[in-house]
C-alpha cells in the first residue's frame, strides 16, 4: 500500500539497502575461502515495487554476489 516503506530482512534482522554492502562484507570475511559460494535469496511480498528489488540486486552485484534466488510470498506470510 502507498506510504508504507518496504521492509528488508537479512538473517531475520531488518536492514536498509545501504547496510547490505557491510553485511555482505562481514559474511564474506566469516566464510573466508568459501566466500565465492556466497548467494542470496530475495523473498518478497508479491506487491513489492520492482524498484526495491532492483536496488537490492544492485547492492548485491556491487559486492560480487551474482547467485540470487527470488521468491514471491503472500503479504500475510510476512507479518
Amino acid at each position: 500500500s502507498l506510504g508504507v516503506e518496504p521492509k528488508i530482512f537479512i538473517n531475520d534482522a531488518m536492514v536498509s539497502v545501504s547496510e547490505i554492502s557491510m553485511i555482505i562484507n562481514n559474511r564474506r570475511l566469516a566464510l573466508k575461502e568459501r566466500a565465492n559460494l556466497l548467494k542470496a535469496r530475495i523473498k518478497s511480498d508479491k506487491g513489492v515495487q520492482l524498484g526495491v528489488i532492483i536496488d537490492i540486486k544492485q547492492e548485491l552485484r556491487k559486492e560480487g554476489v551474482f547467485r540470487v534466488e527470488y521468491e514471491g510470498i503472500e503479504s500475510s506470510s510476512l507479518q
